[in-house]
């Protein structure tokens, strides 16, 4: 009995074992392949899609940089002819020297004028703003003195540095427009080096004339 189980039962069961273990090979390479087909499908999808991305990143720039070029030329050409319209009109509008002596008077008084009161505007308020920023430690910190209140004498200080370099401002400024407009309307390095000997007679005279005489020529 035992012998005939071992032919009909056991020996059969490993004959049908060992033909499926030879051809479980034949199946795994088929897989693989597979596998390696996809993958190289896929690498070959990627690549196709890249190439398409950056030749529209390429057309892309491309078109930007001509948009660029074509701006660039446009405000070229809008400066150029900007230039030429100045130059015309430059050449248009008479000279200072060949304008009548009482056209000369009448804008020379309203560029001094105009230079003066806006040198002195500008800097008295420059000056006020900056004096109030240094001054914030006073009026938080300091005691009041002379009977004011602290936003009082904050205040005076403040004026007192506006009007200090306002009219610095304004009166060099004043004499450099008015040295240059004598001049004929010549602007080179004598018009400030007369303006500045000017402007320290003009500070020192309240001291007659021979202070008035040092500060010019300290001034230079």
């Amino acid at each position: 009995f035992s012998i005939h189980l071992l032919v009909c039962g056991i020996i059969p069961f490993l004959i049908s074992v060992n033909v499926e273990c030879r051809n479980t090979p034949l199946i795994v390479p088929s897989a693989s392949f597979a596998l390696k087909k996809s993958h190289s499908l896929l690498r070959t999808s990627a690549k196709r899609k890249t190439t398409e991305v950056l030749f529209a990143s390429s057309r892309s720039i491309s078109s930007t940089t001509r948009t660029i070029d074509h701006d660039k030329d446009l405000i070229i050409n809008i400066h150029q002819n900007s230039q030429q319209i100045a130059e015309a009109e430059a050449a248009n509008m008479p000279a200072w020297k060949d304008l009548p002596f009482g056209w000369k008077v009448t804008l020379g008084s309203i560029e001094l004028g105009y230079t003066v009161v806006s040198q002195w505007i500008s800097n008295y308020v420059l000056a006020y703003f900056f004096g109030s920023i240094t001054g914030t430690y006073g009026i938080l910190f300091k005691p009041a003195t002379d009977g004011l209140t602290k936003f009082q004498q904050w205040s005076q200080r403040n004026n007192r540095w506006g009007k200090g370099y306002g009219s610095l401002a304004a009166t060099f400024s004043g004499f450099d427009t008015g040295i240059r407009l004598l001049r004929n309307n010549r602007d080179d390095e004598w018009n400030s080096l007369i303006s500045t000997a000017f402007a320290g007679a003009y500070f020192a005279r309240k001291n007659g004339p021979k202070a008035m005489a040092k500060s010019a020529i300290l001034y230079l």
